[in-house]
C-alpha cells in the first residue's frame, strides 16, 4: 500500500496535483481545493476558505459530543 495524502495537507499545487481526486461535484455543487484554500460552489455561488479555517470547521463537525 502507498503513501496516503489528505487534501488539506497538500500547501501548494504539486503536492496537490499528487491526489487521486482534487474536488467532488454533485449537479452544480462542488467542493475543491486550490493551494491554501477550499472552493465551495453552489449554484451561481462561489466561497473561498482558507484551508485551516476549513480544517477547524470540518473537525468540528464531525467530532462526537455528550449529550446534556
Amino acid at each position: 500500500m502507498g503513501k496516503k495524502l489528505r487534501p488539506c495537507d497538500c500547501n501548494d499545487i504539486a503536492t496537490a496535483k499528487l491526489l487521486s481526486e482534487q474536488g467532488i461535484g454533485f449537479n452544480e455543487d462542488s467542493f475543491t481545493i486550490d493551494p491554501s484554500v477550499v472552493i465551495l460552489k453552489m449554484g451561481h455561488t462561489q466561497v473561498r476558505i482558507n484551508m485551516l479555517l476549513m480544517k477547524r470547521f470540518a473537525e468540528w463537525y464531525l467530532k462526537e459530543q455528550e449529550i446534556k
